[in-house]
């Protein structure tokens, strides 16, 4: 006989399969359909296993919890839906170390729902991976992806929609990368911790795009349309500064405000990036980059134009110690091409028109 995902789905593809049309070792009906995920769950040994999400749509009512090590949550990528029309956390990770969460559809509550999280992974917990998942339409005002938990890694994720944040990560040793987030009622992404990736994501019509406080972050090849504030942000309170970021090869364009702004940022990279067309109301307040009281940083490559203020601007005597070198900076509608009123500004070959 020939083994099949339908005959014989608990030994060739999972530890667990959960199922909406009975197939399934635990199978749902479409009301409170958290008791059998949650059982399900909770049936696997103290090691961890794989749960096999079949498509079909789970409607729950209570936060899925995952609290035991090395578990995997698998769906069949849009077709698994998980939704809920309440203020709940839909998956709710506190403690547990490795777990994974691929190829789920995440539904939420929306607006009116302040704690309506997609995922929430807890302190605590450690060295999970969230791939090729979408989350829509979770009414949590902090996120609907929301990481405090070292060594966590976003990606492939379809991210649009949601109230707040797309992604927030208060963590630090993280990986986001190739997400899309759109839509959102706060920043795409937003970080604060150390030591961490954010590449290749896509980022449009949020309300911000990527803001950062944390050292030792590279931001590489992202990009970023049509923000309502700011398109990169790298900002920190006075006395505990950014240091040693690197943005690097990102495409910001049409922001309402800077491009890519540095505040209380040293020792720090920032080239290869093309910054053009913001602050798209034309006030002739924002530019293409700009450091407020940041020292010690290297603007180099960069290609600014059409930026609304200048294309590149050190705006104040509170930075010091700035190389602006290499850069192309070209424009008709702007206040001009490069201001500088810091302190000790090296300004090198430098292409002004």
């Amino acid at each position: 006989m020939v083994m099949t995902l339908l005959t014989r789905p608990k030994k060739t593809v999972a530890t667990v399969v959960i199922a909406t049309d009975g197939s399934g070792d635990y199978n749902t009906d479409g009301t409170d359909d958290d008791v059998q995920i949650q059982a399900a769950i909770d049936s696997l040994p103290a090691t961890g296993g794989c749960i096999y999400m079949k498509e079909g749509t789970y409607t729950i009512t209570t936060a899925i919890t995952i609290t035991t090590n090395n578990v995997s949550i698998i769906g069949c990528g849009r077709s698994t839906i998980v939704t809920t029309n309440d203020d709940i956390t839909i998956f709710d990770i506190n403690g547990a170390i490795g777990v994974l969460i691929q190829k789920i559809y995440i539904y939420g509550a929306g607006v009116g729902t302040p704690t309506n999280f997609g995922m929430y992974f807890r302190g605590g917990s450690t060295f999970h991976i969230v791939n090729e998942c979408w989350v829509e339409n979770c009414g949590s005002v902090v996120a609907a992806l929301f990481v405090s938990s070292n060594n966590s890694i976003i990606t492939n994720c379809y991210v649009v929609g949601n109230v707040d944040a797309g992604i927030r990560v208060l963590a630090n040793n993280y990986r986001i990368i190739s997400n899309h987030v759109e839509g959102g009622g706060d920043n795409g992404i937003e970080i604060e911790g150390n030591n961490g990736i954010i590449s290749n994501n896509t980022l449009e019509d949020n309300d911000g795009g990527i803001v950062i406080r944390g050292n030792g972050i590279l931001i590489m090849n992202n990009v970023i349309r049509d923000d309502n504030s700011g398109g990169i942000i790298l900002s920190a309170p006075e006395g505990d500064e950014n240091n040693d970021c690197i943005v690097d090869g990102n495409y910001v364009s049409d922001s309402v405000q800077h491009g890519i702004r540095l505040i209380f940022t040293d020792n720090s990279v920032v080239s290869n990036n093309t910054c053009e067309g913001n602050d798209s109301g034309n006030t002739q307040t924002y530019s293409g980059i700009q450091l407020e009281s940041s020292d010690n940083n290297v603007i180099q490559g960069n290609r600014c134009r059409e930026n609304d203020n200048y294309e590149i601007d050190i705006s104040n005597s509170g930075c010091a110690n700035n190389l602006v070198e290499g850069n192309h900076c070209i424009g008709v509608d702007h206040e001009g091409t490069i201001n500088d009123v810091g302190t000790n500004t090296q300004i090198f070959n430098n292409v002004e028109s």
